[in-house]
């Protein structure tokens, strides 16, 4: 998509949205608290100045002045048009019908390649508040883990809105067992935290060695394990003679 046409798009989306906010009668501070960001971003949206509402956040919007998305983001003029089977091809028909088969972890996987596809082709560029946060140079191994030496963190930037909140620190992850939903060699933004949740993905030390997996703990088996995404990884299994420490939770990464 050229330059043009992403501004284009810009224009079309705030200009929708001014008019569906005044229309309702809502404030531009009231709009905001929706989706989280203060009023002054609002303002720049409806000028087509900046573009980064994510896809949640455009339903928000779209509930709550009741148009679809579609109409908000300018895919389609009719702010009453709603979508039909007969306006979705053989193909996409296919495709949902497999998605609604996924379980939760492969609906999470397909959510996460169709979210990157989608904001890689149609979300413009746009202007963005940077952030630094500490970046150690001493990777976490989404593998059979690396002997974690030590190091001290340097700062490193980021466009504000790829920061998960309450991130602590930040660091490049190696290996392939926990894609499609951690890639090879992202940098992965990690909460500094002594527990994490039982089914959540956390940076640990394992005898020694820095290592990102999923945690598992059966109460009933009483196992604790660590799990890869990837299924050519088999399960980790904790036992009394492991050392096992939590650095922190992965809230999310960026390539």
């Amino acid at each position: 998509m050229s330059r043009k046409a992403k501004k284009e798009k810009n224009i079309i989306y705030g200009t929708r949205l001014k008019a569906l906010r005044e229309e309702k009668g809502t404030t531009q501070t009231e709009v905001g608290r929706l989706i989280g960001v203060e009023n002054s971003a609002i303002s720049k949206y409806e000028r087509g100045e900046i573009w980064d509402i994510p896809l949640p956040s455009t339903k928000i919007l779209a509930a709550f002045f009741d148009v679809h998305p579609c109409y908000l983001i300018g895919l389609v003029d009719d702010r009453n048009w709603r979508p039909s089977p007969k306006d979705l091809t053989e193909p996409e028909l296919t495709h949902i019908k497999k998605y609604r088969a996924c379980d939760a972890d492969g609906k999470k996987h397909v959510d996460y390649i169709l979210n990157r596809e989608y904001s890689r082709v149609c979300e413009p560029e746009a202007i963005y508040f940077k952030h630094s946060i500490n970046y150690f140079e001493e990777y976490a191994a989404a593998g059979l883990g690396n002997y974690l030496t030590g190091s001290t963190p340097t700062k490193i930037e980021f466009p504000e809105k790829d920061i998960p909140p309450k991130t602590d620190y930040c660091l490049r992850i190696k290996g392939d067992s926990m894609e499609p939903e951690i890639p090879d060699g992202c940098i992965a933004f990690v909460r500094s935290c002594p527990v994490i949740e039982n089914g959540q993905i956390g940076i640990f030390s394992l005898n020694g060695n820095a290592i990102c997996k999923r945690l598992d703990i059966n109460i009933v088996m009483k196992t604790v394990r660590l799990l890869s995404n990837n299924p050519a990884y088999l399960p980790i299994e904790i036992t009394a003679d492991d050392y096992l420490h939590t650095f922190g939770r992965v809230l999310g990464h960026v390539k």
